[in-house]
């Protein structure tokens, strides 16, 4: 989730958990039973961030690395191309944000990502960093696409995230993508709204 929002350190051992058991819910909200209306933002959200990253799939892709490799970070001459693309499908999913991040340290679990690009009216900057959620970790270690297991809110409104790998043109992921969808109905489910009191805690394993 890109936007002013509450964030938790993965650890390995619930990584591994969530490949196997990817419906369990944790932390304080074992009891926790999805809505159907929740369960249908979730499944809007991460089928959005599936196929917008299959779009950038190869050449987006390619180019990802290279600015990466260039070192110019939002000087590449290729930035605002990316950006654009990232921008359309904002208008293709009515999605509120999609951006791409990286983590830190690709070999630490619970290191920060940063974002690479992002394509919203009001872009963070190359380089700001997030602190790991279990969906950027699973797309980026395992290559598995993972929505959040809460909602959010800003001076935007309320947003629900999903992640999904990136690929170049060898197959390889190259980034994160992170889409925050609109979730107006956290407005009367503030128990689902992860900056709320009445969160439920309810996190994925």
């Amino acid at each position: 989730m890109k936007k002013n929002f509450k964030l938790f350190a993965v650890l390995l051992s619930l990584l591994l958990v969530a490949l196997f058991i990817p419906g369990c819910g944790g932390g304080g909200g074992d009891d926790v039973e999805i809505p159907d209306e929740i369960q249908r933002l979730m499944d809007v959200s991460e089928d959005l961030a599936i196929s917008s990253a299959k779009q950038l799939d190869g050449e987006w892709g390619d180019m990802h690395n290279n600015m990466m490799e260039s070192g110019q970070e939002d000087g590449y001459a290729g930035f605002d191309d990316m950006a654009a693309r990232l921008s359309k499908l904002i208008a293709e999913t009515g999605a509120d944000y999609i951006y791409a991040l990286y983590p830190g340290d690709q070999d630490d679990l619970e290191a920060d990502f940063f974002i690479t690009v992002d394509g919203s009216d009001d872009p963070d900057d190359f380089g700001a960093m997030y602190e790991a959620e279990l969906g950027m970790v699973t797309s980026w270690q395992a290559g598995i696409a993972k929505t959040s297991s809460y909602g959010w809110g800003d001076d935007n409104g309320f947003h629900w995230s999903a992640f999904a790998p990136i690929h170049d043109s060898d197959g390889e992921i190259v980034a994160v993508l992170g889409l925050d969808y609109p979730a107006p109905i956290l407005a009367d489910m503030p128990e689902w709204d992860v900056d709320s009191d009445d969160w439920n805690e309810f996190e994925w394993e």
